[in-house]
């Protein structure tokens, strides 16, 4: 299967490399149409644009201390990186060059000429938000050759320059997302849309959101970064967990499952680790928070009711043999001794065959803009962002995720216990406000789907700083893991290009922006270095 999947990436890279059009022109069969319906794209790009987030995910997760691994030194919780020979890390890169690719240039295209403006401008917010991941990701991309025909080999392009392409195509995709004349239509759209049926608005209210992403990406950047910007993407964007971006699977197999689903058996070595544990059991905010139930597997301890038993969380590096067998955390689909799920375990939290993962939310963007406007100086406002954040984040949780698990039923939040928990961490006054409230919250509320946002958050704030005056480490209670040897002591910052393609194929054009170095995933990526 490895054999056959890496022949199917090095061909979809040499269409890439080789243009579309001049491989079409010798291959043209009059039973199976060049071009189809412009909807008929979407469906399967979002497909492979949430396969990508989810695959890569399953690194960078450790890399946050989302998860730890269940035995020692996993190669992800020392923050090590895979050999050149690995595509591990790369999914995003084959999801945005290949599966979308000259297929969303298509759609674009197409759409355009017939006057679709609803998928034109779903088309331009796609590949925004796709640059604007894989260049977090990878740190400098191929941008402006992306797509030119005729090239073998592909330069690289400087994370501000692809920036200032994601900002540019977001705008351009608001603009044809407020277009009411062509045909504009919700039911032609739909019939590919999977994440907001042809709904024009809430795919207008995504284009800001992701907008405000990379607005707020730029806090490091003293000339670049406007708060007010930010606030005001945010506002345009979602209203309330109504416009939550959400991508459903069948779950009956394994091509219609959830990546992180028992079925496909993904996340069977990960566990709960320490800080997330930490975060939730009050141990570092003091109030227990009713979601840990919800998020975090038990241990037998618990599943069986013995009296004072907690959640356990593993430390990177260590595995999970330090608790009692007892105590150890269940997998993510619930099963004990990191057991293999199937088709008919349940699962839990977002680790489920069927269901839905999030791509994008409402709390995830109070979030930002209450860090917006707390750097602005405005804490009135960052408080009430930060308030309406924490509060609909434990409703995202409560509605979602609470019901059936492989080993019984969690019951959906109360309103007692959402009040209780508010009053623990919102404060009473704006001047109480942090940082690392905000920050923390956050990162609680994308646990085990927002990878990426989180592991840009972690690195914008280097991992470990406190911010301004505060004495508290933003991550609070986080600590660093020890570290790989390829890292030669310092930590990781960004994940290598995709092997096959980058590697095999255009290894020249690594060579200048140091891509052939043993710990260049330590290099700092431009968006995070203080200017």
């Amino acid at each position: 299967m490895k054999k056959i999947l890496s022949f199917i990436i090095i061909t979809g890279t040499f269409l890439l490399s080789t243009g579309c059009e001049d491989y079409l022109d010798i291959n043209r069969n009059p039973n199976g149409p060049q071009e189809v319906t412009a909807y008929l794209y979407l469906g399967p790009m979002q497909q492979e644009f949430v396969a990508g987030i989810q695959w890569d995910s399953r690194f960078t997760g450790y890399y946050t201390q989302n998860y730890a691994y269940y035995s020692t030194n996993y190669a992800y919780d020392l923050m090590g990186t895979p050999a050149w020979t690995s595509d591990n890390g790369g999914q995003m890169w084959r999801s945005v060059y290949w599966k979308m690719g000259w297929n969303l240039s298509d759609m674009i295209r197409i759409s355009q000429a017939e006057k679709r403006w609803d998928l034109v401008g779903i088309g331009y917010a796609m590949r925004a938000w796709g640059w604007m991941l894989v260049t977090d990701h990878h740190g400098p991309i191929i941008l402006k050759e992306a797509f030119q025909p005729g090239l073998y080999q592909f330069n690289y392009d400087n994370e501000n320059v692809v920036y200032t392409e994601v900002l540019s195509l977001c705008d351009s995709a608001i603009k044809y997302l407020n277009r009411t004349d062509g045909i504009v239509s919700a039911t032609f759209t739909g019939k590919g849309d999977q994440i907001f049926a042809g709904n024009r608005i809430r795919w207008k209210r995504l284009a800001w959101g992701v907008k405000a992403l990379a607005l707020n990406h730029l806090s490091n950047k003293s000339t670049l970064y406007d708060p007010d910007k930010v606030i005001s993407a945010v506002d345009s964007s979602m209203t309330s967990n109504s416009d939550n971006a959400l991508i459903g699977f069948l779950g009956t197999l394994s091509t219609d499952a959830n990546f992180h689903g028992p079925l496909r058996d993904n996340f069977r070595y990960a566990l709960p680790s320490k800080f997330m544990v930490n975060l939730m059991d009050g141990t570092t905010l003091g109030t227990p928070d009713p979601r840990i139930r919800l998020m975090i597997p038990p241990t037998p301890n618990i599943v069986n009711g013995v009296a004072g038993a907690k959640y356990s969380g593993v430390t990177p590096t260590l595995g999970y043999t330090t608790y009692p067998a007892a105590d150890r955390p269940y997998n993510f689909y619930g099963l004990a001794a990191v057991g293999q799920g199937s088709n008919t375990t349940t699962g839990f939290y977002l680790f489920r065959n069927a269901g839905k993962f999030p791509l994008m939310t409402y709390p995830e963007l109070q979030f930002v803009k209450a860090e917006a406007a707390f750097r602005k100086g405005d804490k009135t406002t960052a408080l009430a962002a930060y308030s309406n954040g924490v509060s609909a984040a434990i409703d995202f949780a409560s509605s979602n995720y609470a019901g059936a698990t492989t080993w019984g039923t969690v019951t959906a939040i109360t309103a007692g216990e959402k009040t209780a928990y508010l009053a623990g961490v919102v404060p009473a006054s704006e001047t109480n406000l942090t940082m690392s409230a905000i920050m923390i919250q956050k990162y609680i509320h994308l646990y085990a789907w927002g990878c990426p946002e989180t592991w840009l958050d972690m690195r914008r704030f280097h991992y470990t700083d406190t911010y301004g005056t505060e004495t508290t480490q933003v991550y609070n209670g986080y600590v660093q893991p020890p570290l790989a040897a390829e890292n030669n002591g310092k930590v990781i910052y960004r994940m290598r290009p995709m092997y096959n393609s980058e590697y095999v194929w255009n290894s020249a054009s690594l060579e200048p922006i140091g891509g052939l170095a043993t710990d260049y995933h330590t290099k700092v990526i431009w968006q995070v270095i203080p200017e």
